[in-house]
């Protein structure tokens, strides 16, 4: 799949530190999580951190993968 950026916008597809969000046309995105069939401490942590992400980055909605998990 191509996407096609406006010169504009391409800040917002750079991933850092402060944009840690995977975003389209990235291969992990394609790819099938493990299912979570536990809830532990390191699911929270995980859970927390994306929440985070997505509360900084003004999102609505989120998948594990687009933060590497």
């Amino acid at each position: 799949m191509q996407v096609v950026v406006p010169e504009d916008f391409k800040f917002l597809y750079q991933q850092n530190d402060e944009r840690p969000v995977v975003k389209i046309p990235n291969e992990v995105l394609r790819k099938k999580c493990t299912p979570v069939t536990r809830v532990n401490n390191r699911v929270r942590l995980i859970s927390d951190a994306m929440v985070k992400a997505m509360r900084t980055a003004h999102g609505i909605g989120l998948a594990a993968p687009q933060l590497g998990f």
